[in-house]
Formats: structure tokens, C-alpha cells, sequence
């Protein structure tokens, strides 16, 4: 007889995990002048936090200029990709199902000043990424996903000294309003939350990425409070 997907023992699979996120999710380095260029696997936080976890998957859904709910005509064109995480958000939790945890850390593109956003629209779109991920519904018989919210860093006030500075003219007040209303709405709506702020600083020269020691820091940190959380076993995270 052909079982089910939920009538597999959970030891007969990896505890899996999709980091749903922007650039800092990505992995692109932070450079004074452009081109930038995507971090090595070895040091993006995803795949930190994969190194450090035993018997775990981690898929990277990160993307450059990703919104919580918003198109961006102003990103340049890639052939019909949307930076909406709204829109895209349904079909990776359909692609990559079974998923047991989904993290959402977005908000940083909403800070951008052509979107004129305050921190409460940004707040509303984070609510309707988790609504979506707790509502899921499998064709295959696959359960809707736990959620974990991530308030990411603070833009830094350098940003408007460097060549991001126009984009993210507010930015650094906007990003530092997100982690009281996403911890709100975490609490609302049965998520878990953490506050990135807590646990890094965005250090990267064009005061929006990341350097790669952050990375490593912020992808080991992660690691432990889902090793906690899901009583999963860790490892030293790899050199």
C-alpha cells in the first residue's frame, strides 16, 4: 500500500528549512563601487546555519531587491522575475515542500525611498507573507509549515554617505521601527520571532550588506535557536 507523505516516520527525513529573504539572503557582497557579486556558498548565513545543523536542509530562496508585497519597476529587468515576496511566496512553498520551517526576513527594500512606505506598511506586508505560509495548502498531503519572523538589521545611518545613500534616504529609521511591530505580529498570529538586531549589526560598506564575518556570526546564531526550538543536534559550523 502506498503510504502518505505524513505516515513516513519523522527520522526518514531531514528537518528542512527554506530561508525566504532578500539579498542579505542572497549573499551579495558589499562593495563601495558596483559591480557586487554573490558571496561564496561557504559564507552566506544559509548555508552557515546549514553546516552547523545536523540532519537539516536548508533551501536558500533569497533575491536581491525582494519586497514584502511589492513590485519594484525600478530594479532592472530579468526576464519576468517579480520582487515580490507575496507573489513569489506560494510557488517556492509549493516547489519545495515537504518544508517544516519557513523564515521570513524582508523589509529592508521597503525602506526604499521611491516606495514611500512607513514602517506600518512594511509591517502589513510581513503580515500577509505569514498569513500565506500558515495557510498553505498541499495537494500532496503535506502540513502547512512552522514559521520563524526575522526583523532584519538596521540599515546603517552611514548609508547616505555612500552611493545607496538616495535609494535609502530614511531607511535607517524606517529598518530600526520593524522589530517591535514584527514581533506584534508574530505573537498575533502563532509565528516565532527573533530581532536580527540582536544579534548583528549591518557592517557592510554600502551600509545595507553584510560582511562575510557577520554572515557566519549571524547563520551560527540562527542555528542554535532552531537546534533549541526543535531539539536538533549541532556540529561546529564548517571553516
Amino acid at each position: 500500500m502506498e503510504k502518505t507523505p505524513d505516515a513516513y516516520p519523522p527520522d526518514c527525513r531531514l528537518f528542512r528549512i527554506m530561508a525566504f529573504g532578500d539579498s542579505n539572503t542572497f549573499g551579495t557582497s558589499s562593495v563601495a563601487v558596483p559591480p557586487s557579486f554573490r558571496l561564496a556558498p561557504e559564507d552566506r548565513w544559509p548555508r552557515v546555519m546549514q553546516s552547523c545543523l545536523i540532519s537539516t536542509e536548508v533551501i536558500e530562496e533569497g533575491l536581491p531587491g525582494r519586497t514584502t508585497d511589492l513590485e519594484d519597476l525600478g530594479e532592472p529587468v530579468q526576464g519576468g522575475v517579480t520582487y515580490s515576496g507575496l507573489q513569489h511566496l506560494p510557488t517556492a512553498l509549493a516547489s519545495h515542500q515537504p518544508l517544516d520551517l519557513v523564515i521570513l526576513m524582508l523589509g529592508t527594500n521597503d525602506a526604499k525611498t521611491r516606495f514611500e512606505r512607513d514602517a506600518h506598511d512594511i509591517a502589513a506586508g510581513m503580515r500577509r507573507l505569514v498569513s500565506t505560509v500558515k495557510s498553505f495548502q498541499s495537494i500532496v498531503g503535506y502540513t502547512a509549515p512552522s514559521v520563524l519572523v526575522i526583523s532584519p538589521p538596521a540599515i546603517a545611518s552611514s548609508v547616505v554617505n555612500g552611493r545607496l545613500g538616495e535609494m535609502f534616504a530614511c531607511g535607517s529609521q524606517l529598518t530600526a521601527a520593524l522589530p517591535d511591530l514584527y514581533r506584534a505580529i508574530a505573537t498575533e498570529i502563532s509565528a516565532d520571532f527573533l530581532d536580527a538586531n540582536d544579534i548583528i549589526s549591518t557592517d557592510g560598506i554600502d551600509g545595507v550588506h553584510w560582511t562575510v564575518h557577520t554572515h557566519r556570526t549571524f547563520g551560527t546564531a540562527v542555528a542554535t535557536w532552531i537546534a533549541g526550538k526543535y531539539q536538533l543536534l549541532m556540529q561546529e559550523p564548517l571553516p
